[in-house]
């Protein structure tokens, strides 16, 4: 009734103020400005906010009273916010523009209460919160909360506990348990990833229920993004709550970790010793090294049918005991490799050269030391110009069961027989020694006939009845010879003339020949000869220039000088003061 008559009084208030407008119109005098009845616009738009107000408060009233009798879990928050700010803005015009009255307070404390109070309906139905969390609730507000009867636990409920006196406590709680919820979320996430991770098995070596960890690529990378997830979480302030199952986790993976580490550092042990210790040879050679490998060659490939008939590789991996198995059974195989290591040395002191092969070249001959030709391979590398030995098997030197060796080839195919030929028996290192010795010994004895031989025939006939080197050491023999016997005659001048008119004599004739029809080997043994012939023509001039005639003079004492020593039956090689005896090492 009050309002309709606000509204009546608006209405002939607008009527009064119109007809005003319309008088003034017609007015030369009047400004057009309608200035009365404004006190009653004034009356009637205050009469309608106290209605607003008188209203507000009983509907507030009637809202209150239904949302305490409602049950917690059916509260609407949101619906409750928007009509607590509708009714506080009444309240603050009202309170701005109205007298002071009664009416006001009441009902601005009745906002304030359920304003205070709804956010905290927010917070506890948060579904993040647990059991641990009301615990804490509980705590801070110094009574139990109801929660386990719905009926009885009301919006009333929370008016009576006062949880708006700890909004601030209960909304940190309330935050903790999100926070809480989005780490377990995360947990989760890392959790169940591993739930289906599976290693990816390939047969090796067609062997029967044996198989290699492959494709690991993408486990190692799952891995280092699962940690990077923990070590979130971990660094997190709101861990706490749920520490235990993080540190279960995080253990768990480490875990993972650590036995992926030593277990593809035991495959990659155990596929290299493997391919060595499955050869006879290496078997009767190291026994005890061999029984080792073999116990962890049973226990590897168990462990990897048991992961390839368990499937999941997070679960394998995690067992207890399976990461001290592995690491006592690497700690077998270092002490096989060390073993295997120190096996390599003795063969190596026994024949040095092998210090020119890698540890995987000299395995591959002592795994085959019951076939002397696996050395053939490897001749190159323990000796600068045998590429390999003559076992036989050509015209008139058939293949002897006791593995003769006639002979030794160089690179471009030149052969030189061993005399008496040797051969190849016991252990590796011995006889290939023994192939050392020959080959020192066949090439004095060689150079020796050579020496002999030199002056008996023409020179061009000479070069090719002897293998290429004992041709250019012999040459510098009898070089060296013809220049003393030059210092020693009356005229020594004369005489290095004549030397050097025969140099250019033998270099005519070399030079005549390497234009014939010769094999590649003696067309490079002429050709060599030839470079060797020009530098002491070269030096036999220089002589005469310098007038160098005396054994003596340093010009003689420098060159590298070659002689055939008759009381030892060897050549000896001298240089200023330096003397030492020629090595025999075949080039």
């Amino acid at each position: 009734e009050l309002d309709q008559t606000a509204e009546d009084m608006k209405a002939t208030a607008d009527k009064v103020q119109r007809q005003q407008k319309l008088f003034n119109k017609h007015d030369t005098n009047s400004s057009g400005v309608v200035e009365r009845f404004e006190e009653m616009k004034d009356v009637v738009d205050d009469i309608r906010l106290k209605k607003k107000m008188w209203d507000s408060l009983r509907d507030f009233k009637a809202l209150t009273e239904q949302w305490t009798k409602t049950q917690f879990n059916s509260l609407d928050a949101e619906e409750m916010s928007n009509e607590i700010t509708a009714t506080n803005k009444i309240v603050m015009n009202a309170e701005r523009t109205l007298p002071t009255n009664n009416v006001v307070p009441v009902l601005k404390e009745m906002v304030t209460t359920f304003k205070n109070t709804v956010p905290v309906v927010n917070d506890l139905r948060n579904d993040a919160l647990m059991d641990r969390h009301w615990e804490k609730i509980e705590a801070v507000i110094g009574q139990p909360v109801p929660r386990q009867n719905p009926e009885e636990f009301t919006f009333n409920t929370l008016l009576e506990l006062k949880v708006m006196l700890f909004k601030d406590q209960l909304a940190v709680i309330s935050t903790e348990a999100t926070q809480e919820q989005i780490l377990e979320q995360m947990l989760q996430k890392v959790s169940d990833s591993w739930a289906e991770t599976e290693f990816v098995l390939n047969p090796y070596k067609e062997q029967k229920d044996v198989y290699a960890l492959a494709g690991i690529d993408d486990i190692t990378v799952q891995l280092e993004d699962s940690l990077v997830t923990m070590g979130t979480i971990t660094a997190s302030r709101f861990v706490g709550g749920i520490r235990d199952k993080v540190e279960v986790l995080e253990e768990g993976l480490n875990m993972f970790s650590e036995t992926l580490d030593e277990a593809l550092l035991l495959q990659r042990n155990w596929m290299y010793l493997e391919s060595i210790f499955c050869a006879q040879d290496i078997q009767r050679q190291l026994p005890a090294e061999s029984k080792q490998f073999f116990d962890v060659d049973a226990i590897w490939k168990g462990t990897l049918k048991t992961l390839k008939d368990t499937g999941n590789a997070y679960k394998s991996f995690t067992h207890p005991g399976l990461l001290d198995t592995l690491q006592k059974a690497g700690a077998i195989l270092d002490k096989v490799q060390n073993s295997l290591e120190d096996y390599l040395e003795k063969k190596r002191m026994a024949f040095p050269r092998f210090y020119f092969l890698s540890n995987d070249e000299l395995l591959e001959i002592m795994a085959q030391t019951r076939d002397p030709k696996a050395v053939q391979p490897h001749m190159g590398k323990c000796f600068d110009a045998i590429k390999s030995l003559d076992f036989g098997g050509g015209a008139g030197r058939p293949e002897t069961q006791d593995n003769r060796i006639y002979g030794m080839f160089s690179p471009e195919g030149e052969l030189v027989d061993y005399a008496p030929n040797t051969k190849a028996r016991g252990n590796v290192e011995t006889w290939l020694t023994g192939v050392e010795a020959k080959m020192r010994l066949s090439l004095k004895g060689l150079t020796k006939a050579a020496t002999i031989a030199y002056p008996e025939k023409p020179r061009q006939e000479w070069i090719f009845d002897h293998v290429c080197q004992v041709v250019l050491t012999v040459a510098s023999i009898y070089w060296a010879k013809e220049v003393l016997a030059a210092f020693g005659e009356e005229d020594p001048m004369s005489a290095m003339k004549e030397n050097v008119e025969r140099s250019k004599l033998q270099l005519h004739d070399l030079t005549l020949l390497v234009r014939g029809d010769l094999t590649s080997l003696q067309r490079k043994t002429v050709s060599t000869l030839i470079v060797l012939d020009v530098h002491a023509r070269d030096t036999l001039e220089l002589f005469v220039e310098d007038e160098i005639l005396k054994e003596s003079e340093f010009g003689w004492q420098m060159q590298l000088r070659f002689y055939w020593d008759e009381d030892e039956g060897t050549c000896a090689v001298r240089q200023t003061n330096a003397h030492f005896w020629y090595g025999y090492e075949y080039l």
